[in-house]
């Protein structure tokens, strides 16, 4: 069985751009931005090449917790 990131607690992030905000799952900030990136895309696909053109600045990332 492969696991991923196992020996690398998930944390839940909050994750803000714009208006939007989603909760997602990650290691660390650069992951949790990259899930958003992609939940954001799920829930508005017309607005991917925008999402996915957008600077990690312009995403302000809080812990939530650490399990």
């Amino acid at each position: 069985m492969i696991e991923w990131n196992s020996s690398k607690p998930q944390l839940e992030f909050e994750v803000k751009v714009g208006h939007m905000r989603v909760v997602v799952r990650g290691t660390n900030q650069d992951e949790a931005i990259s899930n958003a990136r992609t939940q954001l895309c799920r829930e508005m696909p017309r607005m991917w090449d925008v999402i996915h053109g957008l600077d990690t600045s312009r995403f302000d990332v809080t812990c939530r917790s650490e399990n």
